[in-house]
């Protein structure tokens, strides 16, 4: 299955353009969207007729049908990526709530039946990850102390504080990248 986002103005459109292809791109059929992509369209990695997307204003939006319908599931949002199964997680913030990213001041949600219901796992949180059947979350528990890395094993149920020496941003993404040498860390009561 294939994806091709069209170039539209923002201006001129209510929505943007993409063309699916399911016979590897020998045949097209353009939909128009109901929003404007921020980002690339992501693929469910179990079910490529599940897609999500976060919008030019910060919208999550989500398609089951592979493009043909798309449903806003939530506001404010800053980022996201699939656990298990069906589970969506997202960080987001308070609507008019700008650059919370960068102070540390989202929040982290899961959604675990395609956005019908939302848990919030984690606030003051300045950014997420989703490696290996654990979840990662960086936070400053301190004014000006260093960022602190938070992890689960339970798809955030319960998070424990993992035992590394302090974390740049660089270290941190360097665990959410995969990076071998990052990934070994002992962390205090696993799963509960």
């Amino acid at each position: 299955q294939v994806i091709l986002t069209a170039d539209t103005p923002v201006l001129d459109n209510p929505g943007g353009v993409i063309f699916t292809s399911s016979d590897a791109g020998v045949s097209f059929k353009s939909v128009q969207l109901p929003f404007h992509p921020a980002q690339p369209i992501t693929f469910h990695f179990l079910n490529p007729e599940y897609l999500v997307v976060i919008s030019i204003d910060g919208g999550l939006w989500l398609s089951l049908d592979f493009g043909a319908v798309w449903t806003k599931v939530h506001e404010g949002t800053q980022s996201f990526t699939w656990g298990s199964g069906i589970t969506l997680f997202f960080s987001f913030s308070p609507k008019g709530t700008v650059e919370a990213d960068r102070r540390g001041e989202l929040f982290l949600k899961r959604t675990e039946d395609l956005g019908k219901t939302f848990t919030t796992l984690a606030h003051s949180i300045f950014s997420f990850g989703y490696v290996g059947g654990f979840l990662f979350t960086s936070v400053i528990e301190t004014l000006g102390a260093p960022r602190v890395i938070y992890v689960s094993s339970d798809q955030g149920d319960h998070f424990n504080k993992a035992q590394l020496p302090s974390a740049s941003t660089e270290q941190f993404y360097s665990v959410l990248d995969g990076d071998e040498d990052m990934i070994f860390m002992h962390v205090d009561n696993p799963g509960g």
